[in-house]
């Protein structure tokens, strides 16, 4: 008898996270009939969007939620443990997207979660430009799973077939972590 080669699985999916914040977003995907979401708790990002060899992982955060964890911390430890995750994919396939929600304007608020407004935007930019991490805003919380799925989609279309290579330099120094 011949050995057969086994054919590579195709996955395809949504991974949203197990964390009770994230409970309105899953049920939302989950009513689009023919979208493979399932929860599983994830080590990094809140939702991972998964077709054609692609990872997409995804960051979501408000301005509050942003400005809180620029000034305990927090978002130095999960930048890297992203980055870390697009350094360990040896195909360069794997890339990082924070969605951040609602407005923020100089008009609105002086301060967000005690951090200037400024330094927040700061953040954004640096984020983007030194890291490579894809910065996405998006309205409201309404809209995010409208986001999530048109991301999907078009990762499963093989529309965001993108080169990381920003990601993977700024990954170097975390992929043994």
């Amino acid at each position: 008898m011949e050995d057969m080669e086994e054919t590579p699985k195709i996955v395809r999916e949504i991974v949203v996270d197990t964390n009770p914040h994230e409970t309105p977003l899953f049920d939302a995907l989950r009513e689009e009939e023919g979208t493979p979401v399932r929860r599983e708790r994830l080590d990094v990002g809140d939702v991972i969007l998964r077709a054609h060899g692609e990872t997409l992982i995804l960051e979501r955060k408000t301005f509050a939620d942003l400005a809180s964890s620029l000034a305990d911390g927090r978002s130095h430890e999960q930048r890297a443990r992203q980055l870390a995750a697009v350094g360990q994919d040896a195909d360069g396939k794997t890339r990082v997207a924070w969605l951040i929600e609602g407005p923020l304007s100089q008009h609105d608020m002086v301060t967000a979660g005690g951090k200037p407004v400024r330094a927040i935007e700061c953040a954004l930019i640096k984020a983007s430009i030194r890291d490579g991490i894809y910065v996405i805003r998006i309205p409201d919380a309404k809209t995010l799973a409208a986001t999530v799925l048109y991301l999907f989609r078009s990762l499963d279309a093989g529309e965001l077939d993108g080169d990381s290579a920003a990601q993977r330099r700024a990954a170097a120094g975390y992929a043994d972590t």
